[in-house]
């Protein structure tokens, strides 16, 4: 390494970086030591050269974003600032800045990065490209931000500038599932899928090529899983379409979701091995092609005209879990979850304490059941159980398996929750419920209603981080569930 120049370090890394951040076809551990090899060499120059020379200015911006991609955005974000500050006229550090900030929530600050990186864009077809990026991401901090209308303009831009980037159709794919346009919606929503990981899975074996699904009846068909389990039960809304013009139907989907599919789908076979990297299961089966489940809705919910309702919803539970965990007192059964998402997909924005839910669970004459499957969540209904006197139960058993979950929730009357994957498993089986919507979420719940799940209703922040009056609506319109209960039965 002594012998190589600093420019030497900085190119080699830099292809590792790019590696990293764009091939798709390598696994989890490939791409992390990728990155590590890639940090490995800035870090190599910023030991070895002055603070004030160009190769290094390159290197803290170019490590700097590593660590944005690689989600330790605190430390991403420091090293931008200082990368900001040692070249202020760089215009690919603001954007790498924005990107940060856009990580955290800050979208404004966010967007006044990109506005910067904009504004000093040297002239040029040799910059287009970045300009149009820069177009994107701006686009990007309007998605799942209330305000789709703005993403679908800026990635218009971009896509004026540069029409063949698959990624800046993507964005506008979102934004029009945001605006309820599914046509436009899930076409770009596809061109995302294809550039993404979530193609990854290979069912071809020797004397079989299997091929991507084109929406063609009469073929032997893999339906496999890409996402989380709450959009496999969604995106499962569409399944029974596909079963009905194909040959044969095989399900690839997550291990815990197995018997649920078998149930509910029994015309097909069923494998839980979406997560695995060797099957061989392949060659017992004549396979024509393969489709995600996230692609489906592209073939069969293309406007809102095509969402059939199930009366009974199309996930069925296990009729012994639904006896089991049947409630004997009476009152009105209420599912509950106030803890919902991950650090990437705004945890802090869509969850609460649970004490914050009090003139919820001050409501007389309901039995709550906690449907919270974070680690700590028994202990906390047991420590308001007992400083409160709250009518609420927690099996930590029953939360961590999805039969007995689903056999729970189908015994409710009602499941009261923030956004995590109890609205897709109530809402697939058609139980009433009521979700606790912040101003900032997916496109899924951006919409005046889900069309996936008749009954279903969404009770949305007018201000972002004021969850207060939304709780006391909700709380009322328990209170009047109640009483409906008592008289009617």
């Amino acid at each position: 390494m002594r012998y190589r120049t600093a420019m030497d370090c900085l190119e080699e890394g830099g292809g590792y970086h790019k590696q990293a951040l764009n091939e798709t076809q390598i696994t989890r551990d490939e791409r992390r030591e990728l990155y590590r090899k890639a940090r490995f060499l800035y870090n190599f120059v910023l030991e070895n050269v002055e603070d004030t020379t160009w190769e290094a200015k390159a290197a803290l911006g170019a490590v700097g974003s590593l660590f944005i991609e690689t989600g330790e955005w605190g430390v991403g974000i420091t090293l931008l600032k200082a990368a900001c500050r040692a070249d202020p006229e760089e215009p690919s550090v603001w954007n790498a800045l924005g990107a940060g900030y856009r990580k955290i929530n800050k979208v404004e600050w966010a967007r006044g990065a990109f506005e910067h990186a904009i504004k000093i864009m040297p002239p040029g077809d040799e910059h287009k490209g970045q300009l149009a990026q820069i177009m994107h991401n701006m686009a990007t901090t309007y998605i799942n931000e209330g305000e789709p209308q703005k993403a679908v303009d800026w990635s218009l831009k971009a896509l004026a500038i540069d029409p063949d980037k698959d990624e800046h159709k993507f964005n506008l794919g979102l934004a029009y599932l945001e605006l309820g346009d599914f046509a436009k919606g899930w076409d770009g929503y596809e061109v995302g899928r294809r550039q993404s990981a979530w193609d990854a899975r290979n069912y071809s074996h020797p004397g079989r090529t299997v091929v991507d699904w084109d929406g063609s009846p009469g073929k032997n068909l893999v339906v496999y899983g890409e996402q989380g389990v709450g959009d496999e039960i969604l995106f499962a809304h569409a399944l029974k379409d596909a079963i009905a013009i194909s040959k044969s139907v095989i399900i690839d989907c997550h291990p815990r979701l197995v018997n649920l599919f078998k149930r509910s789908f029994p015309e097909c076979v069923v494998y839980g091995t979406r997560k695995d990297d060797d099957i061989t299961w392949p060659g017992d089966h004549e396979i024509d092609a393969k489709v995600p489940f996230g692609s489906l809705h592209r073939f069969f919910r293309r406007d809102g005209a095509h969402f059939p309702i199930f009366p009974d919803g199309y996930i069925k539970p296990d009729g012994a879990y639904v006896r089991e965990f049947a409630g004997k007192s009476g009152a009105l059964r209420v599912g509950l979850s106030w803890i919902g998402g991950t650090k990437s997909t705004h945890v802090a924005l869509r969850s609460m304490q649970l004490e914050k839910l009090a003139p919820i669970l001050s409501v007389p004459g309901v039995e709550f059941v906690s449907l919270q499957y974070t680690e700590k969540a028994g202990e906390e209904v047991e420590r308001v159980r007992a400083a409160h006197g709250w009518n609420i139960t927690h099996d930590d058993a029953m939360n961590a398996d999805l039969d007995k979950l689903f056999g729970c929730i189908a015994g409710l009357d009602l499941v009261v929750t923030v956004l995590t994957s109890n609205v897709h498993f109530a809402g697939a089986m058609n139980v009433p419920t009521w979700v606790l919507t912040p101003v900032k979420a997916p496109w899924q719940f951006m919409q005046k209603t889900m069309p996936w799940y008749p009954k279903t209703k969404l009770y949305r922040q007018d201000k972002s981080d004021d969850w207060q009056p939304v709780i006391n609506t909700l709380a009322r319109d328990l209170g009047y569930a109640v009483e409906a209960k008592r008289v009617l039965g």
